[in-house]
């Protein structure tokens, strides 16, 4: 899935997401390229070069399901949200109340916003009884502007990359 952009008033927030499953049942997203592992922004919400005024989301792998899910070997890649205010960019986001949330040897790479709102590689807002997150690569993230939030998401960054180091 890539080379998608959207173009229009500065003042029109858009939504974007790569891959979204809803609904009961066991789900797997597995072995995905969402963006491109070559040609930058090839999936860029807003308007490249002129920060839209709106708020933009992209999600890369966005699950609601109630079920449970497994996400491995996904590539999210060279995606940017272009959105002031609480714009957000998630490249895999769990969101579904799952018994089981198996998100694994997933990269999520080069992801940009120039919002103030969220930017995370995976994240897990669910209740689930299991979470299994692990050996997810995640690198090259960007957020444009300084907020406690990316400065928060730095520094955790950071830490997990110590973490990783010691192993």
């Amino acid at each position: 899935i890539g080379s998608i952009s959207t173009s229009g008033a500065a003042g029109i927030g858009y939504t974007f997401h790569g891959i979204n499953t809803a609904g009961g049942g066991q789900f797997t997203v597995a072995d995905n390229t969402i963006g491109s592992t070559s040609t930058a922004n090839s999936i860029a919400i807003g308007t490249l070069g002129t920060t839209t005024t709106g708020v933009c989301t992209l999600n890369g792998i966005y699950n609601l399901a109630t079920g449970g899910i497994t996400i491995s070997g996904n590539t999210i890649q060279n995606v940017s949200s272009y959105g002031t205010a609480l714009s957000v960019l998630n490249g895999i986001l769990n969101a579904g109340v799952s018994g089981l949330v198996s998100v694994t040897n997933n990269s999520v790479v080069t992801a940009t916003t120039t919002g103030t709102g969220i930017l995370t590689g995976v994240s897990n807002t669910a209740a689930a009884t299991t979470v299994a997150i692990t050996a997810n690569k995640i690198r090259n993230l960007t957020k444009a502007v300084a907020t406690i939030l990316s400065i928060r998401l730095l520094l955790y960054l950071k830490r997990l990359a110590e973490i990783l180091l010691q192993h």
